[in-house]
C-alpha cells in the first residue's frame, strides 16, 4: 500500500517520514477548529435529546477552554439538575467558580463532587488550590 503524502512531506533513508511540524500559529488555529467542532457536535446532541447527561457535561467543557465561563456554568448546571449525583460537573462547575473567583461556589462544588465520589482526586487537589489563594 502506497501513502499519499503532501509536498511537504520527505522520505528519509529506511522509508521514515519526515512531516513538518505546523507553526504555533497552525497549531493554535487547528487547536480552535476543533474545540469549535467539538461544541457543535454536543450542541447538535443536545438538540436531539436535551437529556443527554454528557453532552451538557462535554459542552462545559468544550467552554470553559474557550473561557466562556457563563456558558459553561449553564451546561454544568443541566447536567446537574439531569443527574444530582455527576461527581465530575460538580467538579467542573467548581473550577469554573475558581477561575472567576466565586471561591466560596468553588468550594461548595468540590466539596458535592467529592461527597459524590470520594476517590476523584482532583476535587481535592482543586478544593486545596481554591483554599490557598483564600486571603488568610
Amino acid at each position: 500500500a502506497h501513502m499519499l503524502l503532501s509536498p511537504a512531506h520527505q522520505v528519509l533513508p529506511g522509508g521514515v517520514i519526515r512531516i513538518p511540524l505546523l507553526g504555533a500559529r497552525s497549531e493554535k488555529r487547528a487547536a480552535k477548529n476543533l474545540l469549535n467542532e467539538d461544541i457543535e457536535k454536543y450542541r447538535h446532541a443536545i438538540e436531539f435529546d436535551a437529556t443527554n447527561v454528557s453532552a451538557h457535561r462535554f459542552l462545559g467543557d468544550a467552554y470553559m477552554k474557550e473561557g466562556r465561563c457563563e456558558e459553561a456554568i449553564i451546561e454544568y448546571q443541566a447536567a446537574i439538575r439531569l443527574n444530582p449525583n455527576y461527581a465530575n460537573a460538580f467538579g467542573n462547575r467548581g473550577n469554573v467558580y475558581s477561575a472567576i473567583g466565586v471561591h466560596y461556589r468553588a468550594i461548595r462544588d468540590d466539596d458535592n463532587a467529592t461527597r459524590r465520589q470520594p476517590t476523584l482526586a482532583n476535587a481535592f487537589v482543586n478544593r486545596r488550590i481554591v483554599y490557598d489563594h483564600q486571603p488568610h
